[in-house]
């Protein structure tokens, strides 16, 4: 996080993820601003490299089996590559 992230994500550390996710939707949103995902919405998990992003993944499948999770390929590393090419990170 500190390097950067994607501009429409929300930060949910990998010792809590499995439990955000088991909160009801009013305390999902409450802590974390934004509404819970749910699975009739694609939920996009990405980290430096894609290794911790994918144990969050298989971290919330335990606890919302029905909520459609992707990793992203490349992960932070391709996004600040590609996506930001030469602009700074803000």
């Amino acid at each position: 996080v500190a390097s950067g992230r994607v501009p429409t994500a929300t930060n949910i550390p990998l010792g809590e993820v499995a439990a955000a996710f088991a909160l009801p939707p009013s305390e999902f949103k409450a802590k974390y601003g934004i509404d819970r995902p749910t699975p009739s919405e694609e939920t996009i998990f990405y980290c430096r490299s894609g290794k911790r992003s994918q144990d969050a993944i298989d971290r919330v499948e335990k606890v919302d089996p029905k909520l459609v999770t992707r990793n992203y390929r490349g992960s932070w590393l391709n996004y600040a590559e590609n996506a930001l090419g030469d602009k700074p990170l803000v």
